[in-house]
């Protein structure tokens, strides 16, 4: 049993592609240590989260 952090950042990318792709947003990511498993799997949840919308840049 454990988490998943792919649906966790995913979850998090699409409520910032629903709150601000309206007026368009340029969204700062910060992470951790790269190669870590969790935050690795969390960083392209997010990303694909935001994708197909044009007005936010990662």
């Amino acid at each position: 049993m454990g988490t998943d952090n792919f649906a966790g950042g995913k979850i998090a990318g699409k409520f910032v592609k629903y709150n601000f792709s309206k007026n368009g947003a340029n969204v700062a990511i910060l992470g951790g240590i790269p190669g870590i498993v969790a935050g690795d799997q969390r960083l392209t949840g997010f990303k694909a989260g935001l994708e197909g919308s044009p007005n936010i840049k990662s």
